[in-house]
């Protein structure tokens, strides 16, 4: 089987068939950004007295959900995270 690549920007893609996507490598790294937002949202929540429970009802989503976001399972919306740093009281800057 051929692979042939793409590259867009610092981004690496793989063809397979009509569909591209994006090589692990670049995945990796992107993923580490993911943690690394979950680390800080997690940081600012404790440091504003909060608990996951307390955070998620706050935002109106689930503790679940809000447990993902912190270990970088889940990416949350743009929306969701104006929504923490309003309610955190800290500028959307800080989480990264």
């Amino acid at each position: 089987m051929k692979r042939s690549f793409l590259y867009i920007g610092t981004s690496i893609t793989r063809k397979k068939g009509n569909q591209y996507f994006l090589c692990k490598p670049y995945m990796a790294s992107f993923n580490e950004d993911y943690k690394r937002l979950g680390k800080n949202i997690a940081k600012y929540r404790k440091k504003s007295g909060y608990t996951q429970l307390q955070l998620s009802m706050k935002l109106e989503i689930t503790r679940e959900h809000l447990s993902h976001i912190e270990i970088g399972i889940k990416k949350p919306s743009l929306d969701l995270l104006f929504l923490i740093a309003k309610t955190l009281d800290i500028a959307v800057k800080d989480l990264f």
